[in-house]
């Protein structure tokens, strides 16, 4: 993935596992040898319970070190029992580059209709030079059935994020309506390459108390290409 703000980009790599205790045993540890501060690992561990899924991101600089915990199961079932109001889906356990720690919160809207999320995306598409008319062929395979859209609003960040991968979108059609944004980056070609030969997983964006206002954008990738990221 890449985020995007005023501040420059960031280019990290992240990787969910099922919620397994190997799985959890694996990212605990590595989150400890990486310098993650204990309380935020505690915290992490605390938050496990109810969880179907966890996560581990890093920054290339290994300067920010995210953990994560998801909730989708529980968040499917409330739904197929009828209750649709917004919940947790993703919690974000953050040891950011100044040193200090934050915890996000994700909360899920089901069902979300276009008129919530399209605004959104194409506000911070546009902000940062993507193309009106090809943004809009670009998404328009993005249904309120297609969209997973959360919302997160504390005092450091106020973001949403968009799973569109069940949308099917296309890379090629994708990488035209953001050849805007990639052109004005340093990294601009690796990150459209990217976009026009993989599946876009998620897109994100908002005002956070270290970047400004950003955008991410998370392409699908291997566990080859996650190894040459590490290596690197």
């Amino acid at each position: 993935s890449w985020s995007l703000s005023q501040a420059g980009g960031e280019r990290r790599a992240l990787a969910f596992l099922h919620a397994t205790d190997a799985a959890v045993g694996l990212v605990a540890d590595a989150a400890e040898a990486l310098g993650v501060a204990p309380n935020l690992i505690n915290a992490w561990q605390r938050a496990l319970p109810g969880a179907d899924a966890i996560g581990l991101a890093l920054r290339d600089d290994l300067k920010s070190i995210r953990l994560y915990t998801q909730y989708w199961d529980a968040v499917a079932a409330r739904v197929r029992a009828g209750q649709d109001a917004p919940a947790p889906l993703y919690a974000g356990f953050k040891s950011l580059p100044d040193g200090s720690t934050r915890i996000d919160t994700y909360t899920c809207w089901p069902g979300a209709p276009r008129s919530e999320f399209m605004p959104e995306i194409e506000g911070a598409c546009l902000e940062f030079g993507a193309n009106p008319e090809n943004l809009a062929v670009a998404f328009a395979p993005l249904t309120p059935e297609a969209c997973i859209f959360t919302r997160t609003e504390t005092e450091a960040r106020t973001s949403w994020l968009a799973t569109v991968r069940r949308a099917d979108l296309s890379p090629a059609t994708v990488a035209r309506a953001l050849a805007g944004v990639t052109t004005r980056l340093d990294d601009g070609d690796e990150i459209a390459n990217a976009l026009a030969a993989r599946p876009l997983l998620h897109i994100a964006g908002g005002t956070d108390a270290v970047k400004g206002r950003f955008l991410t954008l998370y392409t699908e990738t291997d566990a080859e290409d996650l190894a040459d990221f590490i290596q690197a």
